[in-house]
């Protein structure tokens, strides 16, 4: 047992970064989920299995390091729920599913952020929070588009890019 100054120290450091890390595995109870529907829903499954992986490590990631990135990840998950359904939905979506679900990726897109900012969840911070949140909602959107061809790709293209211009548009003022 060491009770040196710098033991104590290395045990405290040791303790603390477990609880920052208990504290963040809490994104896997939300983002959990998700995957799990878009691996049991989607056409891909194995591919969006992978693509899962990533979210969820990259969320607990996020929240772990802080500096703004935890509250990226919530807004980016919410943000990419939306399209990700529609993504899901798309064998039920009629006779041209492809296009219908292009256009609801991009309409998801844009609500998702919009149903962010109402709930007051912008990620506070810099650009790099706000790319870091635009690639979690990308991730998470992604996953119900993985099997379903280059159409809802587009449509979250789009949608991304309506809601950047917007953005700069504004000149990067906060929404009253």
């Amino acid at each position: 047992m060491d009770l040196t100054e710098r033991g104590l120290a290395a045990r405290a450091r040791r303790a603390y970064e477990l609880g920052r890390l208990r504290v963040a595995a809490r994104a896997l109870l939300s983002v959990g989920p998700l995957v799990a529907l878009a691996v049991v829903i989607s056409s891909a499954p194995a591919r969006c299995a992978c693509l899962g992986l990533g979210l969820l490590s990259a969320a607990v990631w996020l929240r772990w390091y802080g500096k703004g990135f935890e509250r990226a990840a919530t807004v980016g998950v919410a943000a990419g729920v939306m399209p990700m359904l529609a993504g899901l939905g798309r064998p039920w979506l009629g006779s041209r599913p492809e296009l219908v679900c292009g256009f609801l990726c991009a309409v998801g897109v844009l609500g998702g952020v919009l149903l962010a900012r109402g709930l007051g969840q912008r990620a506070s911070g810099g650009s790099v929070q706000s790319a870091a949140a635009l690639a979690a909602g990308a991730g998470t959107a992604a996953l119900g588009c993985v099997g379903a061809g280059k159409e809802p790709l587009l449509g979250l293209v789009l949608g991304a890019t309506c809601v950047l211009v917007w953005s700069m548009l504004r000149g990067g003022k906060k929404p009253a």
